[in-house]
């Protein structure tokens, strides 16, 4: 019997494992990323990772194609011309919460006019920024063939077909042996098992194979495949396991690479849709000063030239409400909104709390408790009281939560505000109330959905640092995922070094010398 703590150690090396994995595969990522610069700088095709925002996030591989650049992956279809993506307006978006990884997608358009956002993360960028601007000339039918197959059915096809071709080494550097039947027995399942013998190099070996009906005798001679070094003293019957291993081992490999191709066969073949960059709209609203926002979408950086020769405005200038428009503007999320979710239900806070991390950890250590019966008493009562107390705390808090919102609901309005909606670098979505244009408060809102970028809202509740407040938009309830924030001097001077940093990069390079000197 395994005894308890090998459980706990035998988990902690598969954590263990999990990491070492983790780690390898962000340096093979790295090198690749490396690997694919120097490709593409060099003037040959290489497939560069990228990220694709529609109505959800798409992870995709970008080649040259001539003047093209082609987009490929499950959902993604893209072809753009150099140019178009290089002067795209630019978009920071973080790609992947549990690795913190973020990308600089740049704003296009399709044929229908809705709104693409493409981009590397941030390990690829080198490699998309030569790939934007090199020239290469364009691909032939089976490269783009082979550069559309995804990567993953590839690499694991090839790496089970070269596993396949292992065993066929290995059986046909064996030979075959006449050997002596020893004795016979049956396997759990009822199929029969003969330990034979035989001379090999002077030295007697003994294994025991498979065996089919009608079963041999002790006695009898049944000829077995010898195996080589380093699997010296093994043999495999002759009857059905060649036939067998080179089945289990060469048809998934197959599968796999059949389903390769068939999915870059259809990749290659199916029509991209043209992108173009994101340009102005007649119907941008104006900023009080008369600017119109057409710069933010044209990039027209951090000097902006108003209207009838007046002094030009730089961003260090503008308020945080015209720099936030500016940004939704640049960023495409000017003119978005959502419908408001459901307000959460009792259900979905008892499932919340069920999530939280800590289960992973105690949960099993509660099932080891349970069926470790060499587990020492005093470690077993300490698990089951640490559970205990993280349940109780975990149903206290999460009640506790339930009827402060309950209680909020059921209140009247009891302010109405100004608001702005603002879209974090990490795509979470931002209230901020405001006098004027200065924010006083922000809020949190819910499953990544905003309303429209600026307009008027309704309080439930009472607004101080912590509390919970509930928002009506346009007769609809908004439920935060979080209690209100104040904003101080120090946080808005945070908001608009972000903001200002956001418009920046779509900052062409200016001629001669700088504005601000």
């Amino acid at each position: 019997m395994v005894a308890w703590w090998a459980y706990l150690i035998g988990g902690g090396l598969v954590i263990l494992a999990g990491v070492v994995c983790g780690i390898v595969f962000a340096i093979w990522r790295t090198r690749s990323a490396a690997r694919a610069e120097s490709r593409i700088r060099a003037g040959r095709h290489a497939a560069v990772a990228v990220m694709v925002l529609t109505d959800q996030l798409r992870r995709g591989r970008a080649f040259g194609d001539g003047r093209d650049i082609r987009m490929s992956g499950r959902g993604v279809a893209y072809v753009v011309d150099r140019s178009e993506l290089s002067t795209a307006a630019v978009r920071r978006d973080q790609i992947d919460d549990q690795l913190a990884e973020f990308a600089q997608l740049r704003g296009l358009t399709d044929e229908d006019g809705t709104h693409i956002f493409v981009g590397p993360p941030d390990a690829w960028a080198p490699a998309y920024e030569s790939l934007v601007c090199a020239s290469v000339p364009r691909l032939g039918r089976l490269r783009v063939l082979g550069l559309a197959m995804p990567r993953a059915a590839l690499i694991t096809g090839v790496v089970a077909l070269a596993l396949a071709g292992v065993f066929q080494a290995i059986w046909w550097t064996g030979h075959d042996q006449v050997a002596t039947v020893i004795s016979i027995g049956l396997d759990e399942e009822g199929y029969g098992l003969c330990q034979v013998a035989w001379e090999d190099a002077g030295r007697t070996e003994e294994t025991i194979v498979d065996c089919y009906e009608p079963l041999p005798s002790a006695g009898d001679h049944l000829t077995v495949r010898v195996l080589p070094w380093p699997f010296r003293g093994e043999a495999l019957d002759h009857e059905g396991s060649y036939e067998g291993l080179t089945s289990v081992t060469a048809g998934p490999a197959l599968a796999l690479l059949g389903t390769a191709v068939g999915v870059g066969l259809a990749r290659a073949i199916r029509r991209p849709v043209r992108l173009q960059r994101t340009v102005g709209v007649e119907s941008e609203p104006a900023t009080p000063d008369g600017q119109d926002l057409q710069s933010a979408r044209s990039g027209a950086g951090s000097v902006v030239a108003p209207p009838g020769g007046a002094r030009p405005v730089e961003l260090g200038d503008l308020t945080i409400r015209e720099l936030i428009r500016r940004v939704g503007v640049l960023e495409g999320w000017a003119d978005e909104a959502d419908a408001a979710p459901s307000p959460p239900t009792a259900w979905q806070f008892a499932g919340e709390a069920a999530r939280s991390p800590i289960w992973w950890v105690l949960v099993p250590l509660l099932a080891l408790a349970g069926l470790a019966d060499d587990m020492p008493m005093g470690v077993r009562l300490a698990i089951v009281v640490i559970a205990g107390v993280v349940l109780v705390w975990t149903i206290i808090r999460t009640a506790r939560s339930w009827f402060i919102l309950r209680e909020v609901a059921a209140q009247p309005i009891t302010s109405e505000w100004d608001y702005l909606v603002f879209r974090s670098v990490a795509g979470e979505w931002f209230l901020f109330l405001v006098l004027g244009q200065t924010p006083y408060w922000a809020i949190g809102l819910p499953e990544r959905r905003h309303p429209i970028m600026a307009g008027r809202c309704g309080v439930r509740g009472t607004l101080f640092e912590g509390s919970a407040v509930n928002l009506v938009i346009d007769d609809e309830i908004w439920v935060p995922t979080g209690p209100v924030m104040r904003e101080d001097d120090e946080s808005r001077a945070l908001l608009r070094e972000d903001l200002t940093a956001r418009l920046e990069p779509a900052t062409p390079p200016a001629p001669g010398p700088s504005a601000r000197s």
